[in-house]
């Protein structure tokens, strides 16, 4: 017996909240520091979270924020970073997540440490780097035949020598996510090897031997040749006595060289003397005597 009665209501259905965390990443071990844009939608606010165990900076509420690998999430090479709104109202929440790929960091190998002398001063550089690279000095010398060539030649120059020492750096170029990475070796570079074998000199004919006074420096000693065919008492003594033999004394001229021995890095060095054998004057002088006798003899 009642008359219908009727009420009514109004639902209203809000847009549902989105997150976006952004395409994945790929980072260098050398420099994994990622800056994160999130994006959420219909939401009041939001956390990330990682599968890691970095940190965030300057927080992890913020949309844009920095994620920063542990040293275990570089170990491990892959972390999971994960965006969730937060304050939905009557929305569940929702969330994106991205890979983060954290790649080794570049290694660079400049070579060994090495010494050279002024009298060869080429250094033999042999880079090892898994990219490209460029050589760089703090000397004054040149790079052959470039500063890029991982086996490029150094050629000191005397004011390297001069200051005794330079540093070679290799760094590495086309890095990628990577931040440029660089090693060094030392060069010592010595003077080199100097050798004096003495002045030339003129002698008689009739001498049995010559004694020589030869000096050698940045080597550890010399050694005697000759062009003749005499003999030394000991060719490693740079004061060393030479015997000639009758064809020295025939020839009437003979080269001696003294040559570096124990030169480490340097250059062998050489230096000659000539040693001229003159004629004899022994019937010369008992001439004279003869004469000096009979004249005494008159007298």
């Amino acid at each position: 017996s009642c008359i219908a009665h009727v009420d009514t209501m109004i639902l209203t259905i809000t847009d549902a909240p989105t997150a976006n965390t952004g395409p994945d990443k790929t980072v260098c071990a050398s420099n994994p520091n990622t800056l994160l844009t999130g994006i959420i939608t219909d939401a009041t606010g939001c956390s990330w979270t990682t599968s890691g165990s970095g940190t965030w900076n300057p927080d992890s509420i913020t949309p844009i924020t920095t994620y920063e690998p542990s040293d275990q999430d570089t170990t491990d090479g892959l972390v999971t970073l994960t965006l969730t709104t937060t304050g939905n109202g009557t929305c569940n929440a929702v969330s994106d997540s991205m890979l983060l790929t954290i790649t080794n960091a570049l290694m660079v190998d400049a070579g060994p440490d090495d010494t050279v002398c002024m009298n060869l001063p080429g250094v033999a550089l042999s880079g090892n780097i898994p990219s490209t690279g460029i050589w760089t000095r703090t000397g004054s010398g040149s790079f052959s035949p470039n500063d890029s060539d991982m086996f490029a030649t150094y050629t000191a120059t005397p004011a390297d020598s001069a200051a005794g020492s330079i540093k070679i750096y290799l760094t590495s170029t086309n890095n990628g996510s990577c931040a440029a990475a660089t090693d060094s070796l030392t060069v010592v570079i010595n003077e080199g090897s100097y050798v004096n074998a003495g002045p030339d000199d003129t002698v008689c004919a009739n001498n049995a031997s010559d004694t020589l006074s030869g000096s050698v420096t940045g080597a550890f000693g010399g050694i005697w040749t000759t062009s003749g065919s005499g003999t030394f008492d000991d060719s490693t003594l740079l004061n060393a006595i030479y015997f000639p033999d009758s064809a020295d004394t025939a020839a009437g001229t003979v080269t001696l060289t003294l040559t570096s021995t124990g030169n480490g890095a340097c250059a062998l060095v050489s230096d000659t003397i000539t040693i001229i054998r003159s004629e004899e004057h022994t019937s010369e002088l008992q001439s004279h005597s003869f004469i000096s006798y009979a004249v005494f003899c008159l007298k």
